[in-house]
């Protein structure tokens, strides 16, 4: 335990610019989100609307996840020229872990409420993540919602963190090697000589 504890208030900075942002895109999901559901209504012609609005609100959260945990890396990666230790290229995925524990508990309770057909624990937990903290998916999960297969909307909840969590590895292993995104995919960046 005190070696969590240790982890969390080590790296209380990131926890906090996670939590604002996961926060703040979830608020974004549900502007984006009702409008669209609101389009779709109950003609199923225009259900991709939800999947684009998902796609957009829960891009641009993992690109700002991304940005957190590439400037962890990247200060990682300067201690270690000046004689600190080398980063540990799983660091990223283990604070994203650490930072996404709420969320993972509401996610896990929804999946044992959804398994031992518990529908008012399932509904609270699917409500807190689809409309509070992790709304910016909540598109995808309303474009799943199906009485013909419904296992498949806490099984999209579960599966909906996994792209957060990557942008948080891959931000973090991209800063502690010193390059870019950019630079990896070949992309030419221009330096001006003034």
């Amino acid at each position: 335990m005190k070696k969590f504890l240790s982890l969390y208030t080590q790296n209380m900075k990131e926890m906090r610019k996670f939590w604002i942002n996961q926060f703040t895109i979830s608020v974004f999901g549900v502007m984006i989100t009702w409008p669209c559901m609101a389009i779709v209504g109950s003609n199923d012609e225009n259900n991709f609307v939800l999947v684009l609005a998902t796609l957009f609100a829960g891009g641009f959260f993992c690109f700002l996840e991304y940005d957190v945990f590439f400037q962890r890396g990247a200060r990682d990666a300067t201690k270690n020229i000046h004689g600190g230790c080398p980063p540990d290229k799983l660091a990223g995925l283990k604070l994203g872990l650490l930072a996404y524990l709420p969320t993972i508990l509401f996610v896990v309770l929804a999946l044992l409420f959804f398994a031992i057909d518990f529908g008012g624990g399932y509904m609270v937990c699917s409500s807190v993540l689809n409309f509070v903290i992790h709304a910016m998916y909540s598109g995808l999960v309303a474009y799943v919602h199906s009485d013909t297969m419904p296992f498949l909307q806490p099984l999209v909840l579960a599966l909906s963190l996994l792209p957060g969590l990557l942008s948080c590895l891959l931000g973090y292993a991209v800063g502690a090697s010193n390059k870019t995104l950019r630079g990896i995919l070949g992309f030419k960046v221009k330096v001006n000589k003034d």
